[in-house]
């Protein structure tokens, strides 16, 4: 958008489904059965190298982090991981859980590093995000999933807040009945579009979607398959960006 500005980099996955028990495998080889239940961390593996790699400056990670609402203390303890390693690199990570991880489940209390946001679910709150040289990136707004299922819209409940370059919105739920979803959070692509947001960045849906090119619209789909229906590329979405610098 021409100079003077700021530009940055950031990585939007989603659906993660970590520690995935792939069930029907009883009758696999043990090689095979062992290598499909370890290839959601090995996919979540994938994610922070890829983070490193393109020197993202944060990550936004748009639901459904755990398969099951009670988290495996195996899936807290890898993600915990990765988090720090993220985080040691000064990379800012942005998380909402939505109807597989949702804030009533059960989990360990494992304390999140410093640079970790996690979305809370009474209402659409609001974090800056930073460039590695602390210089203001974006704002970064979401709200997470209170039970599994929610049948509200959330997206109704975003505000865009002046003062940054960007405005990237955080959300799990299903633009314009997605087939093949429960319609949880259910909104309408035209309510996105006139929210004045830059970049939603959703979870939700499996498989990769542009909905919109802009404002961006986006479903980053899972990092990994998990049945014979979820197959095609599996990575997550790398967004370089150039804006004008509001926040002066």
């Amino acid at each position: 958008m021409g100079t003077p500005g700021v530009s940055f980099t950031f990585i939007h996955a989603a659906d993660l489904h970590l520690d995935s028990p792939f069930r029907g495998l009883d009758r696999a080889d043990g090689a095979v059965r062992d290598r499909l239940r370890e290839s959601t961390f090995a996919a979540l593996r994938r994610l922070t190298a890829l983070a490193k790699r393109e020197k993202a400056d944060f990550v936004v990670l748009a639901g459904d982090l755990y398969d099951a609402s009670d988290r495996s203390l195996k899936a807290q303890l890898r993600l915990q991981r990765e988090l720090e390693e993220l985080t040691r690199e000064g990379i800012g990570i942005f998380v909402v859980h939505g109807n597989h991880d949702p804030e009533s489940g059960r989990q360990a209390k494992l304390a999140l590093p410093e640079g970790v946001h996690v979305f809370g679910s009474d209402e659409v709150e609001c974090f800056p995000a930073f460039r590695r040289d602390g210089r203001l990136a974006a704002h970064v707004y979401g709200i997470s999933y209170p039970t599994p299922s929610v049948s509200d819209n959330l997206a109704l409940r975003f505000r865009k807040r002046e003062g940054a370059p960007f405005h990237l919105a955080l959300l799990h739920g299903n633009v314009d009945g997605q087939p093949g979803h429960d319609n949880y959070a259910p909104c309408k692509l035209s309510e996105l579009t006139a929210a004045g947001f830059d970049y939603w960045a959703l979870g939700h849906v499996h498989d990769r979607r542009t909905v919109h090119e802009y404002p961006h619209v986006v479903y980053p789909g899972n990092l990994q398959g998990r049945s014979i229906r979820e197959t095609g590329r599996k990575e997550p979405m790398s967004s370089a960006c150039r804006m004008r610098d509001e926040s002066k």
